[in-house]
């Protein structure tokens, strides 16, 4: 009985053991199945993870280009800009990388900083050694594809025509502005730059509305963005692929010159004249407005975008929207964006008005020579300052006593395209040639003429309408009436060096005075007129009244720029009507009164002002001098 009982005891045994080892090990297969499983997932997540983390690299990556390809760009119009680093492409995503910490997160002196002098870096995507750019952006060649001499494609924008050779292989190497890259080779919208009306960036920055089209010229590189192949094999992403479709970016810099009813590089106020509200009966402004900083204290307009920011105040409306309503509540409402928009409020775009302030009307301030060894065509200074895009100089070498504070000039220097005369007054002859004797009174021929200002200054008048006839003389020069419409453009300053008299700026009183006489019709001026001038400037008389063609509504595209511009003497009877638009290059930190057109004694009256202000619409009502803006934008190639 025992030994059955032990027997029992003994199967039983077995049995209990056999069924914990299968138990077992189902569990343990489960165990293995599940932590298998879990280290896939967190092999999926770090595989994702790590994506977003170049995701979020590459985003950080392309927003510094944008910021830094307007400083690149410039640069190529600098002496020796060829082969610099700071003008490079190369130059520009490798700061660009540096800025967003593409490769590593924190330097090493980053970690010192912090007090990290020992740490463990958890961040696998880290590159930490043997770091290129040229492999994170592009095919690592070094050369960014450019729309310049680029056949046609979808999907792209519109190619530019190399005029010059070098500049295709120039604009694979860094973000070069010139006009050797242009939509026509002939140049059919002016003589330095050529326009053409393009479509309007899907962005939300006013200056105009997306899809609208304005007139710009628009260059553009190709972008391939991505993480290296290498790294990604690293950080055990395995072969990603890496189709350029997938990563490739349009990087385009818009040069859009001024064309809004009012477009000021300046911070102005837009609804006052003499501290009152303009009259909206006599005050229309159509389309949208643009300021680099804005104070609107009355009017309706489309659209106010600014670079720094505007303030509202009273019953102004934008975009039908009243004042106070939020940008949210009213995208909330309307299908298209906030009608008051400032250009730093998007990621990837930048607006930037080029200002150079006063010296756009001083050529004396600043070199308007060819560069050396540039990679851009032009200069800078002749790009940026409407007084070096001039055709034709009329320059105050000498004036009777400066030193006694008589400036009135009695040698003058006239020059344009290789050819130079002064004009002398009787007696001061000596040492000046070539030189024809200057008329003191107005003989119905000479172009400039000696006049005393309404505020007693010594005064030049410049009769527009005789300029055509006087340059095609032996005095004026051998210029042929077809060369006219080529030298459009008229820039009268001080030569500082000889005539005795400071160098000006933004706070200096005008020692002399510039009047505008005959200028009622300039249609002679086929490709238009633009005057620009660091004096004051006095317009005593109808301005561009003669359309270009009997009973149409065109008149010749015309531009004027001075630090001060005067209309008319002040009196009961003065009434000034202005068609056309507006703009400021002040730099004054105070806001200044946009729709002030001034009288000879400085007062502006908001009941004898007139203005019917409108955009620039079509290539031919381009004036030839401008003031430039550029239009930053970073958009992904679906």
């Amino acid at each position: 009985m025992k030994i059955s009982h032990y027997r029992r005891r003994r199967r039983s045994g077995f049995v209990s053991i056999l069924t914990t080892v299968v138990i077992c090990s189902f569990l343990l297969t489960v165990m293995a199945m599940m932590y298998r499983t879990s280290i896939r997932a967190l092999e999926s997540q770090k595989k994702v993870q790590l994506q977003v983390g170049y995701e979020a690299k590459q985003q950080a990556f392309l927003r510094a280009v944008v910021t830094l390809a307007p400083k690149y760009a410039a640069n190529t119009m600098l002496d020796e800009s060829n082969g610099s680093a700071t003008a490079s492409f190369t130059g520009l995503f490798t700061e660009a990388a540096n800025i967003s910490k593409v490769a590593v997160s924190r330097s090493d002196a980053d970690n010192t900083g912090m007090g990290f002098t020992t740490y463990r870096n958890g961040n696998t995507g880290e590159i930490t050694s043997g770091f290129l750019i040229t492999d994170f952006v592009g095919d690592g060649s070094g050369v960014t594809p450019s729309g310049v001499g680029a056949v046609a494609a979808n999907d792209y924008p519109v190619p530019l025509i190399a005029r010059d050779a070098a500049v295709v292989t120039n604009a694979g190497l860094a973000p070069v502005i010139s006009s050797d890259a242009t939509y026509n080779a002939a140049s059919s919208s002016g003589d330095d730059r050529d326009f053409s009306l393009i479509s309007y960036p899907d962005i939300r920055f006013g200056y105009k509305d997306p899809g609208d089209p304005f007139i710009a010229r628009q260059n553009w590189w190709q972008i391939f963005v991505h993480p290296r192949a290498q790294d990604i094999q690293l950080a055990g992403l395995g072969n990603v692929d890496l189709d350029a479709l997938q990563n490739e970016y349009i990087l385009s810099i818009y040069e859009v010159p001024s064309q809004l009813a009012i477009s000021a590089s300046a911070f102005v106020n837009i609804g006052n004249i003499g501290g009152q509200a303009f009259d909206q009966s006599k005050v229309s402004i159509a389309g949208n407005v643009y300021a680099k900083k804005a104070q609107v204290t009355s009017g309706s307009f489309d659209s106010v975008a600014t670079t720094d920011g505007a303030t509202t105040t009273g019953a102004t409306i934008a975009g039908g929207a009243a004042d106070g309503l939020s940008r949210e509540e009213y995208e909330a409402q309307n299908s298209s964006f906030f009608p008051i928009s400032q250009a730093s409020s998007y990621a990837r775009s930048l607006f930037l008005p080029i200002n150079p302030g006063f010296e756009f009307f001083d050529r004396f301030a600043s070199s308007g020579t060819a560069i050396s060894n540039g990679l851009s065509k032009e200069s800078w200074n002749q790009y940026s300052r409407g007084c070096h895009q001039c055709k034709m100089q009329l320059d105050v070498v000498e004036v009777v006593d400066a030193a006694g504070g008589d400036n009135t000039p009695v040698v003058l220097r006239f020059a344009y395209d290789g050819f130079e005369t002064f004009l002398c007054k009787s007696g001061y002859e000596s040492g000046y040639s070539p030189s024809v004797e200057w008329v003191a009174t107005d003989d119905d021929v000479f172009p400039i003429i000696s006049e005393t200002a309404d505020n007693g200054s010594p005064g030049i008048a410049i009769y527009v309408d005789r300029f055509i006839d006087w340059v095609q003389t032996v005095d004026g020069g051998s210029m042929t009436t077809s060369e006219v419409a080529e030298n459009h453009s008229l820039v009268v300053n001080i030569d500082y060096t000889a005539s005795g008299i400071s160098a000006l700026d933004s706070s200096s009183d005008s020692p002399l005075v510039v009047i505008l006489r005959g200028g009622e019709d300039l249609t002679d001026y086929t490709n238009g007129f633009s005057i620009v001038t660091n004096l004051t400037l006095n317009i005593l008389e109808n301005l561009n009244q003669i359309p270009t063609s009997v009973g149409g509504t065109k008149f010749p595209p015309l531009s004027i720029f001075a630090p001060n511009i005067q209309y008319g003497k002040a009196d009961s009877a003065r009434e000034v009507v202005l068609k056309g638009s507006l703009g400021s290059l002040s730099q004054d930190a105070n806001s200044k009164e946009i729709l002030a057109l001034k009288s000879t004694d400085g007062t502006a009256s908001a009941a004898q002002t007139t203005a019917e202000l409108t955009p620039i619409e079509a290539l031919d009502e381009l004036p030839p001098v401008n003031v430039m803006n550029w239009l930053v934008v970073i958009q992904k190639r679906q």
